[in-house]
């Protein structure tokens, strides 16, 4: 209810803002690329419908907590002139928040059907790209390094792969240059990430409610939530290709098929080919994978040269590239790893892990806040059987 009321009411605020530089717009002609109004209205209209996610997600977390826990999600309460009807209609409070069904409605109505959460989804990312082409024409650095880049075709560019550009590139010729291709990719590749989250948990557990607080759950995370869309490109793709890939890798555990093993192989094509560091990702989920015995022995199944074989024939002319401009491809690579290089490996140790734990914090100490506060019962239960 807090989350919901404080983001319905920000949200008219904003879009009685943004209505009126519409009037003023479309009906006197007026120019309102330089208002404020425009800016606090869009980032109004935008926080409104974080604020309502995260009741939603607040209240999926509440369902979970009070389902998997002895403990009513109510307080049953009798009155005088009720004690009488409650003989035989029973308590004023049922089990389990059915005496909220007001709140949950909602949840329910997105979990009832499959495509309810991905029409929400593409409302909200669509209202996005809408409201970015609204608030400015310029260019941000990675949106102005796109156009640049996407006016030619070449199997590389710089120090990153070049199939953002491509994707890029192809909205471009589709839509003509400006604001609104850049926005549309990087939006959609976000929304389809969600929903590969989405998935994943979905499949995983068979708890839809589950899935949901999974999904929404990425708005907790600032890199994702707000640096995704104010100036990241081939960031977004790779994110959406570890979702993807960890969704597949569920997935070919639960239907262990041919096209599973050629999904992997797409997908580490797409990963390889949006940022090189997802070579890093494979490894990781290959490793927590076959650490798994149920998912030990359909990975390890002969099936995934299926794999192998796809992947290197979509990196193949990439790295013939790479490999002819070696110090063009891994310039800014190198730059960055020893920016700050010293004569003690002790001090470079020192350095590097301070970097990974602060940055890990700076991306998941909310996220990990708000988890830990929701499922406390169940780690206290694990640190008991410890």
């Amino acid at each position: 209810h807090f989350f919901g009321s404080v983001g319905i009411f920000i949200g008219a605020i904003g879009m009685a803002m943004l209505g009126s530089l519409g009037v003023a717009k479309f009906a006197f002609g007026q120019d309102i690329g330089t208002r404020p109004m425009l800016l606090i209205g869009a980032i109004a209209t935008l926080s409104s419908l974080q604020l309502i996610c995260f009741g939603v997600m607040a209240e999926m977390l509440s369902r979970i907590y009070h389902q998997s826990s002895s403990q009513p999600g109510y307080f049953t309460r009798h009155h005088h002139s009720t004690l009488a009807a409650n003989d035989t209609l029973g308590d004023v409070a049922s089990p389990h928040g059915e005496a909220t069904d007001s709140v949950a409605a909602p949840c329910d109505w997105i979990l009832e059907k499959r495509y309810r959460f991905a029409t929400v989804l593409f409302a909200y990312f669509g209202l996005h790209v809408v409201i970015r082409v609204c608030i400015s024409g310029s260019l941000d650095f990675d949106e102005s390094e796109q156009a640049f880049l996407s006016q030619w075709f070449s199997l590389g560019y710089n120090s990153q792969p070049p199939l953002y550009t491509w994707m890029q590139t192809a909205l471009f010729h589709l839509f003509g240059y400006g604001v609104m291709p850049l926005a549309l990719l990087k939006n959609v590749l976000l929304a389809l990430t969600y929903l590969c989250v989405f998935g994943t948990v979905r499949k995983a557990t068979g708890n839809a409610a589950m899935a949901l607080v999974a999904s929404l759950a990425m708005m907790t995370i600032p890199q994702i939530a707000w640096e995704s869309h104010r100036d990241l490109s081939h960031t977004v793709a790779v994110t959406f290709a570890v979702s993807l890939l960890v969704y597949c890798v569920v997935s070919l555990r639960h239907q262990p098929h041919w096209k599973w093993y050629v999904a992997i192989g797409l997908t580490c094509g797409f990963g390889l080919m949006s940022k090189y560091n997802f070579g890093i990702v494979i490894l990781a989920v290959m490793a927590a994978a076959v650490s798994v015995p149920n998912y030990r022995r359909w990975l390890l199944d002969r099936r995934l040269i299926l794999s192998v074989v796809v992947a290197t024939v979509l990196i193949a002319p990439h790295t013939y590239w790479a490999v002819d401009h070696l110090q063009l491809a891994s310039s800014k690579t190198i730059s960055t790893l020893t920016r700050e290089q010293t004569d003690s490996w002790g001090s470079n140790v020192s350095h590097g892990v301070y970097a990974l734990v602060t940055s890990t914090l700076a991306c998941c100490l909310l996220t990990l806040a708000i988890f830990l506060v929701a499922f406390r019962d169940s780690l206290k239960n694990v640190y008991l059987q410890w």
